[in-house]
């Protein structure tokens, strides 16, 4: 992800491309497309609290996502936020493609920026007009437990007497998301008659190589067909063609439909993209058409669609229930034939399935013994998450985020995701990842879609789940690092000798790379980009130097067990060799650590020093120094708010993790370090769901976390500090 050192830079490199705002004057000045490229006011501000927090570390204006809660099965993941809405939606994969229209520039507006019209949204029919729940005046959400991912959104309206439920998961076995609608009535008071149903699909099946973010700034772009289907009284929505970044067929049907059928409908076009949409009848705007609580019975549409089911209320006592879904297929049929079949079993049938899927990894996975039940509710949802996000090619997103777009994969971010799926006993879903990285590694012969100069035996910044290339930067050195050390660690988590025999290519090559990419003027890793720097090519500092010192131990040690000899000896040289220099060139006497670049963000990477795996031992007098400096980095985060404190911050689970192993033993410092974990747990997770962003800030007084809501590095991070601080359970 990019740091806060890099955004000045990504204002200039995005600014520069886009050139002055007046350049796309016009109609097209207010499309997602421009907005993107042109920023908005919030970039305008002297405050750069706003700009953070608004444009969710990026400006430009990228946006931010409107999540609070995910559920996913690595097939069909879903965002919803705080206000019930499902906000992003991804199908076939937790990595590919966003299936809505949702485009929020402004996380600090009403809907964070969106329109009334975008994504989906559930009402209720009642005095003569819709009514939707993210306007009734109460609103709470939660996640139904700690062992799965269903999250419960509840609406209430006391002057309506009304009380509305909405349980939603998407299922463990079925490409559905499933929403569980109770409405409760206060005897004698209003009763609703009917359930309306939203939706503004925008399908998508094409990534574009090294420009992520395509599918949330150019959804005015996406055209595709709709259509009322009476056998299922269902809405379909479907989209063929090629992936334009690899040439494959990519196919893409997602169906909306009530369980118990419906009794009107409207499939129309979309005002805010399509003029047809402002015009009453069969065109018109499914959401504007909902308004008074009866539908136009438009059945078709082709271009910038929108949907809406209305589904009669049938009370037993003062409770009325009723399922929606949505489903995901390769066909029209295959989507209608989906979501058949998850109304047919209900929402609660499958909840509890997917439940009972992650019953055994939960079983499996160790936690942390803490008393703190805020913290073991935040180690829990990383197993769940973990285990959820996984894509079907083996790769796993940094996020479902569509803004920033995070649903790519680093090799860096994925290190730490498979050192604790490994520790949860989930080594099938490592080994899945693993492959994906040997097959998308560049080596002769092969160089991944996109490549745009990515040396041998490395890989690109980001991938998407296809393999094909994501983000702009061309490489980074750390990830190198980091994925050829990944490899090696998971054979020493199981054993495998037959994986390693597969991996070994694959770390013989990335070792290989910090043996040649050398300073011969220092013995340091070469110059390159480190850490998502838009600066490209010109860092040298621990970033890269620790993640390669890695990579040649791992090497060395792999080729032990291979029976390489020539290349143990090769790796344990270089690797030696450039310990040497890391002490002779990137110790700050002054500070007292080890760093090689004096600005606030080399206070993430200074933890690679401490882990995975110790530069020196902990008795080191400058380990001891460097773990001493690192904790005084990041100690004021843990104190947030507080007055003239800091105001925002970033992956302070990191120095947790690495000052974990250092400390180990004393009990004074290891308690500072149980401080830190309460702190992420209690102040800096949402208080709802309990989930943290990859960034954090002080608005208004209190702490808020910001991007890409959930981040699963962020996740892994407490899980992997809280194993470190407290042991496992």
């Amino acid at each position: 992800m990019l740091s806060l050192r890099s955004a000045g830079a990504a204002v200039a490199a995005v600014s520069a491309l886009a050139g002055p705002a007046s350049a796309l004057a016009g109609p097209l000045a207010d499309a997602p497309v421009a907005r993107c490229l042109t920023g908005n006011p919030a970039d305008l501000t002297d405050d750069p609290l706003v700009v953070l927090e608004r444009n969710e570390q990026f400006a430009p204006t990228i946006g931010s996502s409107n999540i609070n809660a995910q559920t996913s099965n690595g097939r069909m993941a879903a965002g919803i936020a705080a206000d019930g809405t499902l906000t992003t939606l991804r199908w076939p994969s937790t990595m590919s493609y966003q299936q809505l229209k949702h485009y929020s520039p402004d996380s600090r507006a009403p809907r964070a920026g969106a329109a009334a019209n975008e994504g989906v949204v559930l009402g209720l029919v009642v005095n003569g007009g819709t009514r939707w729940l993210r306007d009734f005046p109460q609103q709470t959400q939660r996640y139904v437990d700690d062992a799965s991912d269903e999250v419960e959104t509840t609406f209430t309206d006391s002057a309506l007497g009304l009380t509305v439920t909405v349980r939603q998961v998407v299922g463990g076995d079925v490409d559905a998301y499933v929403q569980r609608v109770t409405v409760q009535r206060t005897s004698g008071n209003v009763t609703p008659t009917a359930l309306m149903a939203f939706e503004n699909l925008s399908l998508n099946n094409s990534n574009v190589p090294a420009i992520p973010g395509t599918d949330g700034c150019s959804q005015e772009l996406s055209l595709d067909k709709a259509r009322y289907d009476w056998g299922t009284g269902a809405i379909v929505h479907w989209l063929t063609g090629n992936d334009l970044s690899t040439g494959d067929p990519a196919n893409i049907a997602i169906a909306m439909g009530v369980g118990g059928g419906v009794d009107d409908w409207q499939v129309a076009a979309d005002a805010k993209d399509d003029p047809l949409g402002l015009l009453p009848g069969w065109t018109y705007d499914a959401y504007r058409d909902a308004a008074d609580g009866n539908l136009s019975r438009g059945g078709s549409y082709n271009g910038q669609t929108t949907g809406a089911l209305r589904a009669p209320l049938s009370f037993s006592g003062n409770v009325a229930t009723r399922d929606v879904a949505l489903a995901g297929g390769s066909t029209q049929t295959a989507a209608l034939t989906t979501l058949t079949s998850a109304l047919g079993r209900g929402q609660a049938a499958v909840a509890a399935q997917k439940k009972q899927s992650l019953a055994p990894i939960m079983a499996a996975a160790p936690l942390p013994p803490t008393t703190d039940a805020r913290e073991l509710r935040l180690a829990k949802r990383a197993v769940v998450l973990l285990n959820t996000s996984q894509a079907p090619s083996g790769a796993i997103p940094a996020a479902i985020s569509v803004q920033p777009p995070y649903a790519e994969d680093w090799p860096r971010d994925g290190m730490y995701f498979d050192e604790a799926l490994d520790l949860m006993g989930a080594h099938d879903k490592v080994t899945a990842h693993k492959r994906f990285y040997i097959r998308t590694q560049r080596r002769p012969g092969f160089a991944p879609v996109g490549d745009v100069g990515i040396p041998m035996g490395s890989w690109a910044m980001n991938m998407y789940d296809t393999g094909v290339v994501s983000g702009p930067i061309p490489y980074e050195i750390d990830e190198t690092g980091f994925g050829g050390w990944g490899l090696w660690s998971h054979y020493q988590h199981t054993g495998d000798r037959a994986y390693l025999d597969e991996a070994w290519p694959a770390i013989k090559r990335a070792a290989e790379h910090f043996v040649t990419c050398k300073d011969t003027q220092t013995n340091l890793q070469c110059r390159s980009t480190e850490d998502d720097n838009l600066d490209i090519g010109n860092q040298q500092t621990v970033a890269g130097a620790i993640p390669g010192w890695l990579a040649l131990k791992a090497g060395a040690q792999a080729a032990a067990v291979v029976g390489d000899a020539t290349a143990q000896a090769r790796f344990a040289a270089r690797r030696d060799e450039l310990a040497a220099a890391i002490d002779a060139h990137l110790w700050d006497e002054s500070k007292g650590w080890y760093a090689g670049m004096d600005v606030p963000a080399i206070r993430k990477v200074v933890t690679y020093v401490g882990w995975p795996e110790p530069f020196k031992p902990a008795t080191d007098t400058r380990m001891q120094r460097h773990a001493d400096a690192t904790w005084a980095a990041f100690a004021p985060s843990f104190d947030v708010p507080a007055p003239g404190g800091r105001t925002a911050g970033f992956y302070d689970g990191l120095a947790l993790i690495a000052l974990a192993d250092q400390w180990r033993g004393d009990p004074v410092k290891m308690d500072r370090l149980k401080r830190g974990l309460r702190w992420i747990a209690t102040t800096q997770a949402t208080a709802d769901t309990g989930l943290l962003g990859e960034n954090w800030i002080v608005r208004d007084g209190a702490v808020k976390t910001i991007t890409a809501i959930p981040q699963l590095w962020q996740h892994a991070l407490f899980y992997l500090a809280s194993l470190e601080v407290y042991g496992a359970a």
